[in-house]
């Protein structure tokens, strides 16, 4: 199930009208070393 707030973006997205996500507060997220893709943080808000 995906969180309200990712179906909300997602549709800003299909209609051009998204700003770039500022993942600063995705903590452990950043410090993996790797580039991060849509599908980490989809993944990351699902285990919270």
């Amino acid at each position: 199930m995906k969180s309200v707030g990712i179906d909300y973006n997602e549709r800003k997205n299909e209609l051009s009208k998204s700003q770039l996500l500022k993942a600063k507060n995705f903590r452990v997220l950043r410090h993996s070393g790797e580039e991060l893709s849509k599908v980490d943080y989809i993944n990351y808000m699902v285990t919270i």
